[in-house]
């Protein structure tokens, strides 16, 4: 063979080799987003057959094995299109290591370089609490008020403990909007975790349970139907229930975002004893909207923004949302004033949900007197209570901390001062 017919094999078959070359396994990168970094994760596939297949992960909005279509994986070219998110990412391929190109979601593009990773670390999250536990915690179900609703949840209690002859206090925990689980678990942090092993190893029991249609609670009707009255009556059945069971004195009601709403609802019928109220709205859902929209639209460099509720109502009401409906015309201020049981209201400063000070203040100036309330705000927090640099819901993921020692240690010193 002559040496140009040695250098068209050699050139024929590396072509043909490397044509093949498609991409395979894990791929991460992240969008710069003015600023604030968004990790996305690709895991890529092969089949037997040759085909591939795949899923994206953004660990910081909570999605998980969102599936791709996959429009080309060849040498030189990686383009998939992601239709639940109406996005799409296409780029150069060198090798099999990384790719260069664009993520385009509704209109915008931002520029994206993924990598090959050997395996993605699993969230550090070092305040989850793991056994042995030195408390006993019991799987419990009770009824809820409404017509097939059956609640499932976890008491957690320190056993022999009381203070003097009394019996130990008690918490009720309600979750943020959405249906979440007994732990209130986002981002692989599980905040209500962590704040009923906290109480537990302080003396104070606590009930936690799956929001009804999550985990092991039952609802007979779509959870897309729920409103926050709904959430309200579950919590309403689950502080009969532990009354009921005769072993606590006091029985408060624990409440994050939404939760803390709620709070003040059962707190205007004097239904518990006490309430923690943890970024808890203050004014009207669709002012809280309003400012959650605006501080996103600033973050992507959006000069769009909304100063009347007539805006918010066209924009994210009346589209068959019945949880959002409802919230966008709630005004929490009149329950808040018929709440006369003591009140520890918490706000983060760096909260871009329900932003201090304004939902704080609203609290303070609408609460009843009462030498047991305590009102305060926490620098440098977030609304999940973690330390953060932003406060951006971005964050949370990336954050090891569940929530602030000083936060939890509050909690307890207030209750115990009951």
């Amino acid at each position: 063979m002559n040496l140009k017919a040695v250098l068209a094999f050699l050139v024929l078959h590396s072509c043909a080799a490397f044509s093949f070359a498609q991409i395979d396994g894990t791929y991460t990168g992240s969008l710069d987003i003015n600023g604030q970094k968004l990790k996305l994760i690709f895991t890529i596939e092969r089949g037997k057959d040759g085909s591939t297949s795949g899923e994206l992960d953004v660990p910081a909005q909570g999605a998980k094995e969102v599936p791709l279509s996959i429009l080309a994986n060849t040498a030189g070219e990686f383009i998939v299109d992601i239709p639940s998110i109406n996005a799409k990412y296409a780029g150069k391929t060198f090798g099999t290591d990384s790719v260069n190109g664009t993520f385009t979601q509704m209109g915008c593009s931002l520029p994206l370089s993924l990598k090959k990773t050997v395996s993605v670390k699993s969230a550090v999250r070092p305040q989850t609490p793991v056994p042995p536990f030195p408390y006993k915690s019991v799987d419990v179900t009770f009824p809820g008020k409404d017509k097939g609703v059956t609640l499932a949840g976890t008491l957690s209690y320190l056993e022999g403990y009381s203070v003097g002859a009394s019996k130990p206090n008690v918490v009720v925990m309600v979750t943020g909007s959405g249906g979440q689980n007994r732990d209130e678990e986002i981002l692989e942090h599980k905040p209500f975790a962590v704040i009923a092993d906290y109480l537990a190893r302080h003396g104070i029991a606590s009930l936690r349970y799956d929001d009804r249609g999550v985990g092991e609670s039952t609802s007979l009707e779509p959870v897309d139907k729920m409103t926050t009255l709904d959430v309200a009556s579950d919590a309403e059945a689950a502080l009969a229930y532990v009354r009921q069971l005769d072993e606590f004195g006091k029985v408060g009601i624990l409440g994050h975002s939404e939760g803390g709403m709620v709070a003040f609802m059962l707190g205007a019928k004097s239904l518990p004893d006490f309430i923690v109220a943890m970024a808890a709205p203050g004014v009207r859902g669709d002012k809280v909207v309003m400012d959650q929209f605006n501080y996103q639209s600033e973050q992507i460099g959006n000069a769009q923004r909304m100063t009347r509720k007539e805006d918010v109502a066209r924009m994210f009401g009346q589209k068959g949302n019945a949880w959002m409906d409802y919230f966008l015309t709630y005004d929490p201020s009149e329950d808040i004033k018929r709440t006369t049981v003591p009140v520890f209201a918490l706000n983060g400063e760096l909260d871009k949900q329900v932003f201090f000070p304004e939902n704080l203040n609203a609290i303070e100036a609408d609460l009843p007197k009462n030498k047991k309330n305590f009102v305060k705000s926490y620098p440098g927090l977030n609304h999940l209570f973690q330390h953060a640099e932003t406060g951006a819901p971005t964050e949370y993921y990336e954050i090891e901390e569940t929530i602030s020692p000083v936060v939890l240690s509050d909690i307890v010193t207030w209750i115990k001062g009951l």
